[in-house]
């Protein structure tokens, strides 16, 4: 599975160098966010996230949401960037 995860960021970063586009790193305690949009909407987002894993462990009655590796998350600026990346997706 975890090879599987890296082989698509891998994909997704590859086809960001062949459109020259410019990636940012956005990292908060427990995920780090790699977008090719803007910084500060990421940020958002990662704070979003962040909220939403302390909701979570509010509603489960947990002290503190034990997870030993950052997760990695990939934010993409628009949905013609997300339908390159994951062309099998079913377009709305």
């Amino acid at each position: 599975m975890r090879r599987i995860f890296f082989i698509t960021v891998l994909l997704l970063l590859g086809a960001a160098c062949l459109s020259a586009q410019t990636w940012r790193f956005v990292q908060t305690p427990h995920y780090r966010v790699f977008t090719d949009g803007d910084t500060g909407k990421s940020r958002k987002a990662a704070l979003r996230i962040e909220q939403l894993r302390t909701l979570f462990g509010m509603l489960l009655q947990r002290e503190q949401v034990v997870c030993n590796v950052p997760v990695r998350i990939v934010l993409l600026a628009n949905t013609k960037e997300f339908q390159t990346a994951v062309p099998h997706c079913p377009r709305r």
